[in-house]
């Protein structure tokens, strides 16, 4: 759903990109198995740690892109038998900042202990471009206070989770 809306949002609504149109389907092909890769290693990751790991989770008004669960195998009262420790929204290419925020609305609806914005660097024009959309997130993120824990990370961070797993 998320490379979707961003295939959608690229083309619509984007900066001028020095991408050819002829180079798109490549573009998104190739954000496709990134962004399954990244869903892959949090499944690795989620359950070397001991979670159940679910994508596409259902929440109120959205979805969100990958969950780590408590899972209990049994429903708790008031609770059900799964409890969301970390969601994950994973963002595949230059976005508004509206999107940002529903991002971060999500992982509050989730109602999680943690929430993390996603960044995946290939889906921008150029580093600058994904610098500044990792540091416009982390403000918005930074603004909800202590209320909430939303963090915004890299592939990279991931891959460093990954190795120390």
């Amino acid at each position: 759903m998320a490379i979707e809306e961003d295939e959608e949002e690229t083309t619509q609504n984007a900066p001028e990109s020095s991408i050819k149109k002829e180079d798109a389907p490549n573009r998104a092909s190739s954000l496709v198995e990134i962004y399954n890769e990244v869903i892959e290693k949090l499944q690795r990751i989620g359950k070397k740690l001991g979670f159940k790991a679910e994508n596409g989770v259902r929440i109120e008004g959205g979805e969100i892109d990958h969950v780590w669960f408590i899972d209990f195998g049994t429903a708790l009262p008031y609770f059900g038998s799964k409890i969301p420790v970390i969601g994950f929204e994973i963002e595949t290419s230059w976005r508004t900042s509206k999107h940002i925020k529903g991002d971060i609305f999500n992982l509050i609806t989730l109602n999680s202990a943690f929430g993390v914005v996603l960044f995946l660097k290939a889906g921008f024009r150029n580093e600058s471009q994904f610098k500044g959309h990792i540091e416009a997130a982390k403000r918005y993120a930074e603004s909800f206070g202590g209320r909430r824990k939303i963090v915004v990370w890299s592939e990279e961070d991931i891959n460093n989770l990954l190795m120390q797993s």
